[in-house]
């Protein structure tokens, strides 16, 4: 189990983060996307907790250190549905806090 990130791995990750800022987010499907974005969290997630941090830590360093699109999609499809949704919350939240400070503001 990966649990940091790699200078590789980090390369990967911005590499899908500007990919998912063009609207391209090739490793979920759009209607899984759909799914878990147009609903609060669930309820059995307390995505304020540690260890719920440490998980989803844990689940996007796995993610990236597979090295091909075939074995990311495989990781994927191994998950809970609560694994799941906390991968891709914290995917959005990484793209959204990149989007923020890509676009900030002076005053």
């Amino acid at each position: 189990m990966l649990t940091e990130i790699e200078p590789q791995q980090m390369q990967h990750l911005e590499y899908l983060i500007k990919q998912s800022l063009n609207g391209h987010h090739f490793l979920f499907e759009k209607i899984d996307l759909a799914n878990i974005l147009k609903s609060k969290p669930s309820k059995n997630i307390d995505f304020h907790s540690a260890e719920t941090s440490r998980e989803a830590h844990v689940l996007l360093c796995d993610l990236l250190g597979k090295t091909t699109i075939e074995e990311k999609n495989d990781f994927l499809g191994g998950l809970d549905s609560r694994q799941f949704e906390i991968l891709v919350r914290t995917y959005f939240q990484v793209i959204e806090n990149t989007i923020l400070k890509s676009h900030f503001v002076k005053h």
